[in-house]
C-alpha cells in the first residue's frame, strides 16, 4: 500500500497519522559491535531470538561479560514494556518485554521506548499486525 493510499484511508476514518518517533518515548538499536563471549556472564540476544510467536528465545544466546553489558546498554538499554523488533534476517517478530530488572543486552535489533507505559507499548504492539500495518 502506498503512503498516499494509507493516508486516504486514515482521513476517511477521522484518524490521525501518529509517526513513531512522536509516539514512543524513543527509538534506538541494539549494539552493532560483536562483544567476546565469555563462559559465564550476561546473555546477549539478536534477531535470531525473537521467535515468530512473538516471545524472546532465552534458550540460545552466548554470554558476554558484566563491562561489555554496561558498555552496550548505556545506548541500547532494554526496559520494561519496550518492544524489540528483528532489522536483519526475519524482520519483525516484535517482542514485548514484560520483565523488569534486565540483565541482558540487545543486538540488531530495534527498540521501541514507552517509558514503562503498558498501554502505550500495548497499542503500538497491536497495530503492528493490524490490517493497515500490514
Amino acid at each position: 500500500m502506498s503512503e498516499s493510499e494509507l493516508h486516504k484511508r486514515f482521513k476517511e476514518r477521522g484518524w490521525d497519522i501518529i509517526v513513531s518517533i512522536d509516539y514512543c518515548n524513543s527509538i534506538a538499536d541494539g549494539t552493532h559491535n560483536t562483544p567476546k563471549p565469555v563462559p559465564e556472564g550476561f546473555p546477549l540476544f539478536t534477531s535470531k531470538n525473537l521467535t515468530a510467536s512473538n516471545t524472546l528465545d532465552k534458550t540460545d544466546y552466548y554470554n558476554i561479560s558484566e563491562k561489555d553489558l554496561v558498555d552496550i546498554n548505556r545506548r541500547s538499554y532494554v526496559n520494561k514494556y519496550d518492544i524489540i523488533f528483528g532489522m536483519i534476517g526475519t524482520i519483525g517478530n516484535p517482542v514485548v518485554i514484560t520483565e523488569k530488572n534486565l540483565n541482558f543486552a540487545v543486538k540488531n535489533v530495534g527498540i521501541f521506548r514507552f517509558g514503562g507505559d503498558y498501554y502505550k507499548s500495548s497499542w503500538f504492539y497491536y497495530s503492528l499486525f493490524s490490517d493497515i500495518c500490514n
